[in-house]
Formats: C-alpha cells, structure tokens, sequence
C-alpha cells in the first residue's frame, strides 16, 4: 500500500492531489488497502505489465516498486 499511496493515489483518490486532477481517472480510487485489492487485477495490469501507469510516470514509480506490486499481485494481493 505505500507503493500505491505514494505513487498512485496522487492521482486515483477520493481528492487528488495532483496539479489538473479534479477526480480520479477512470473512477479508479486507491486510498485505502481494501480499494486497492478492489482493483488489483488493474493495477497489475497498469503498472507492471504495461508500464504506463502512472501516466507518464509522473511520480516516478521505480522498475523495484513494479516489482513489489508484481510479487504482491502475484502472492494473492493481501
């Protein structure tokens, strides 16, 4: 969750707090662990397969953070 808290809920949250985001892309909000293991399969999906999540990498998600979100995907997403 600290992964997702620092490099994704700028954006995907309830309030973002990321310059030019009123509300959360997609309606997509990660603030709490249960959101996040709501919407685990997509944000695998985003940030490890695709790699273009964040958008432009614009919090500067580190390839050991895709990691960390690919073995915990991996692990059962708890």
């Amino acid at each position: 969750q600290a992964v997702v808290t620092q490099r994704c809920a700028s954006c995907h949250s309830a309030n973002p707090t990321q310059p030019g985001f009123a509300s959360a892309p997609g309606g997509i909000i990660l603030d709490t662990p249960e959101q996040t293991k709501q919407q685990a399969q997509r944000v695998f999906q985003r940030a490890v397969q695709n790699k273009d999540m964040p958008l432009a990498n614009m919090t500067q998600m580190t390839d050991a953070e895709r990691a960390l979100i690919g073995t915990w995907f991996e692990s059962g997403a708890n």
